[in-house]
């Protein structure tokens, strides 16, 4: 069991880390833009609805651009017609909405996973060998 947390520990460490690193550089070299909702596209499973907002833009280019989120919320958490704001690098190979856990929510949730297996190990460690 020790074995698997601290697998699990440095995994998940790393991974926070290497996340908040492409946050960062998104951030540092990408281009930014005003953009609106322009759909939400309805998914459903067996637990139910849920919605993706559709997000259109004008890149540096003048070119209209669109993408659909990653995540679904219900409730929606955009409406059709709100203004954002959009982080994107020019080969739009990464473009997110800028908004705090739209940029860092992968950093935050694995280091709250992490962390307590950090504590956890540290005191095992102790206990063991001091």
């Amino acid at each position: 069991m020790v074995y698997t947390d601290a697998n699990n520990r440095y995994f998940l460490t790393v991974h926070s880390i290497t996340a908040y690193q492409v946050t960062q550089s998104l951030l540092d070299n990408g281009l930014r833009a005003k953009g609106k909702v322009i759909a939400l596209i309805e998914k459903s499973d067996s637990d139910g609805s849920t919605y993706a907002p559709v997000f259109e833009y004008k890149d540096y280019r003048n070119v209209l651009t669109t993408f659909e989120s990653s995540t679904s919320s219900n409730p929606p958490s955009y409406s059709v017609g709100d203004s954002i704001t959009i982080v994107y690098l020019k080969d739009r190979s990464d473009q997110r909405v800028v908004y705090y856990w739209g940029l860092y929510g992968t950093t935050i949730l694995c280091l709250a996973i992490a962390s307590p297996l950090w504590i956890i190990s540290v005191g095992y460690f102790k206990y063991t060998y001091f």
